[in-house]
């Protein structure tokens, strides 16, 4: 049995097929249907369209957000994080110098950093220290 089935096992008034239902919400105990599931790829789509949190809707059938999905996630995905090499490290602190020395020549051109070129100068001194960190973990 799905996670999607055994939670619409549990709902009153399931009404809908392909991997879509209403049922009544079984947390603010409607009379209409105002909570939709779905079933998206073996993991369960819950909204519950009178405004109860998702914690609520399922703590009132005995459920958790674990049991939303057929196989934990871990099974499902694979991290996507690569090793950072030299060549990464170089590249990244060259653009982000080259941000820097932008604004370092506004500002000695006397011309006053926006609120958002100050931030994406932090973010530019923030990536660059991050590289240094990966290389030589300092």
């Amino acid at each position: 049995m799905s996670a999607a089935e055994k939670l619409l096992a549990r709902l009153d008034g399931v009404k809908g097929h392909d991997g879509r239902w209403r049922a009544r919400c079984p947390s603010h105990g409607s009379t209409g249907l105002s909570l939709s599931v779905a079933d998206r790829d073996g993991r369960v789509l819950v909204h519950c369209f009178g405004g109860c949190d998702v914690g609520a809707v399922l703590g009132a059938v005995g459920f958790g957000l674990k049991d939303l999905y057929d196989a934990p996630l871990g099974h499902n995905y694979r991290p996507t994080r690569h090793e950072w090499t030299l060549r990464d490290a170089i590249a990244a602190t060259a653009h982000e110098s080259r941000v820097i020395v932008i604004a370092a020549s506004d500002i000695a051109a006397g011309l006053q950093l926006s609120n958002a070129d100050v931030s994406r100068l932090s973010v530019a001194a923030g990536r660059i220290a991050a590289a240094h960190r990966r290389l030589y973990g300092t």
